[in-house]
């Protein structure tokens, strides 16, 4: 199981282990990138990599483009965190009082 892509980077990114090789993808969104420099990191063999510039990896620009064209269409995009076994949601990045108010809004699935 990785938790990262397999994009090998540049030559300059060589990690010790193939398993440091890649991308987080969860963290390689354009919102709050690179946010406090905190949450991810801008080491490339790290494991929670967050890429060298928001949507640097195909896979996510891939899924920017998809939900542009369906602009209206879509409610609700859910990430679900196979390696961890979490249902991800939005405003994971902070845990300030303010976010965490908006939060205890967000619709519940139960």
């Amino acid at each position: 199981m990785f938790r990262k892509n397999r994009n090998p980077g540049s030559p300059d990114d060589r990690c010790d282990f193939e398993t440091d090789i890649g991308v987080d993808l969860n963290r390689n969104y354009a919102y709050k990138w690179a946010f406090n420099e905190s949450g991810s990191s801008n080491v490339p063999c790290a494991e929670d990599f967050r890429g060298k510039s928001p949507f640097s990896e195909p896979e996510t620009r891939n899924i920017r483009t998809f939900l542009s064209h369906n602009e209206g269409k879509i409610k609700i995009a859910l990430n679900i965190h196979a390696w961890g076994n979490l249902l991800i949601q939005p405003f994971n990045y902070d845990t300030t009082t303010a976010n965490l108010d908006l939060l205890q809004n967000y619709p519940s699935f139960a």
